[in-house]
């Protein structure tokens, strides 16, 4: 199963030239412009040391657009929200803030 990453920013932030350099190779297009040149979502496949990931390339969003993060695969999890408690802090070290979270299973 392959992970997902999905990249959100505003427009011309940069986040299909990120894809592309993840990916290895020109998949997404860019401009340099700083304009929007995405302008519906894609996805890219890239393989790094033998780990399927799928790359979303987003539409640019305007600054003050609030973003959440779902949380899946927890089904070993005893209590989901204990997970988000857990690990909340890092993602912040890591300047990830979100107006809202959600933790699930398929």
């Amino acid at each position: 199963q392959p992970r997902n990453i999905v990249f959100f920013g505003e427009t011309g932030a940069g986040k299909s030239s990120t894809i592309n350099l993840i990916a290895g190779s020109g998949v997404a297009n860019t401009n340099n412009d700083g304009g929007a040149c995405t302008r519906v979502s894609a996805c890219y496949e890239a393989t790094i040391d033998n780990v399927a990931f799928k790359l979303w390339d987003t539409c640019g969003l305007s600054s003050e657009t609030p973003v959440v993060i779902v949380v899946t695969n927890l089904e070993r999890e005893n209590n989901m929200d204990d997970w988000w408690e857990k690990n909340k802090s890092s993602l912040q070290r890591l300047g990830m803030e979100f107006d809202g979270h959600a933790c699930i299973t398929a």
